[in-house]
């Protein structure tokens, strides 16, 4: 299989074939990966143009400065997961936070929102925030060329608890705040918000399009109960996940991939 580049700039989806020279950060990638001319390769843009998909390419030219391909076609394909979930994972220290981005986009999360938290051990300031907001992007980028999504997850930026929830609200998500202890059951919260939504029982549907969801996660040391009640007050509901208390980089990542086994495309 062809490697997957992700490229910056809108790629042409007609009139092939089209010589078409790759940006810098694609261009250094073939390099990296020690691409010759003759190498066949796939490219991806991520943008919402239609046909959505990517294009099929030959490395043409390499110099010190450009990498020229020729687009022979472009193929109409999605790995996108038919349910629309953000995650929004409090703050984690170390190359967690590296591990739940790039494994979120591999369950097909549509979106990760680094969070805020009262007991979260990873403080940022704005101008380091922004640089990691960059460097998660860029891991975003990466997990798709690997996993085959040609739609590109978005990190936003780092978010207080109101406004990721704010947000939430204004895109009409149906959002879980994971906590070990009370709360309904994750499959029990995901049959009540298909319905809220779409009127039907999860087991009369065999995928849930159409239903956005969000998972709320917290740090280490968990949410406080000032935050639990404001996520509450802001319409989040309060959801079990099993019996035994997981890590913060566990259990976003074993929620979604749950929601993903009991609405989305892992079945």
């Amino acid at each position: 299989m062809p490697p997957r580049f992700f490229s910056s700039a809108p790629l042409p989806r007609a009139n092939f074939p089209a010589i078409y020279t790759l940006d810098a950060a694609a261009a250094q990638h073939v390099r990296v990966r020690r691409l010759s001319v003759g190498d066949a390769l796939t490219l991806f843009d991520g943008a919402a143009v239609e046909p959505r998909g990517e294009a099929a390419a030959v490395i043409t030219a390499i110099d010190k400065k450009s990498v020229a391909v020729e687009i022979s076609m472009w193929r109409t394909r999605s790995a996108e997961s038919p349910i629309d979930v953000s995650l929004i994972q409090a703050l984690a220290v170390g190359d967690k936070m590296d591990l739940i981005v790039q494994k979120a986009v591999e369950l097909g999360a549509a979106e990760i929102v680094p969070l805020r938290a009262a007991r979260a051990t990873l403080k940022l300031d704005a101008e380091r925030a922004e640089k990691r907001v960059a460097h998660w992007n860029a891991v975003a980028i990466s997990a798709c060329e690997q996993c085959g999504r040609n739609r590109v997850p978005s990190v936003s930026d780092v978010q207080s608890l109101e406004g990721a929830l704010a947000k939430t609200g204004e895109q009409g998500r149906r959002t879980a705040i994971l906590h070990p202890q009370g709360g309904i059951s994750l499959s029990s919260w995901a049959a009540q918000a298909v319905q809220a939504v779409q009127g039907t029982q999860v087991a009369q549907v065999a995928q849930a399009p159409g239903v956005p969801l969000a998972l709320l996660i917290g740090p280490e040391g968990g949410f406080t109960d000032q935050e639990i009640d404001q996520a509450i007050a802001q319409g989040a509901t309060k959801v079990t996940f099993g019996p035994r208390t997981l890590r913060t980089e566990t259990a976003g990542l074993a929620a979604l991939a749950a929601i993903q086994a009991i609405l989305g495309d892992l079945r």
